[in-house]
């Protein structure tokens, strides 16, 4: 499960907790002053200078985009199938009612022409 927390690092100086304050004047671009926020600035550092873990990095971003376009893609697909199913399954509907104000075929005789179910057929 992800959560996102969003923090006002302009409102350091307002923060109560000081290593809450702290840590919104390190993101807002101040020294690193506590442990925490040290530690933080340290693994920035090994990170921005780690050509394989940029790299990494990268290439997960791409692999990340790339299962995410397929998921759309799969979406649509499905929306698409869904919607062709709707639209057959109303034109079935206005036939049968027509086929029905006609009057010249039983509803088991629609059921079979629309092949909708001889219960909906009845209901309409």
């Amino acid at each position: 499960m992800t959560e996102n927390i969003y923090l006002n690092a302009r409102a350091a100086d307002k923060a109560e907790d000081t290593a809450l304050a702290d840590f919104l004047c390190y993101v807002n671009g101040g020294k690193a002053g506590s442990e925490f926020t040290q530690a933080i600035d340290a693994e920035t550092k090994r990170v921005t200078n780690d050509e394989d873990w940029r790299e990494r990095y990268v290439t997960w971003e791409m692999d990340l985009k790339i299962i995410q376009e397929d998921a759309e893609k799969k979406g649509e697909k499905r929306g698409e199938k869904k919607g062709r199913l709707a639209g057959k399954k109303e034109k079935a509907i206005e036939i049968a009612k027509s086929l029905k104000e006609k009057g010249k075929l039983s509803d088991s005789e629609i059921a079979e022409v629309t092949a909708l179910p001889l219960r909906e057929v009845a209901a309409l």
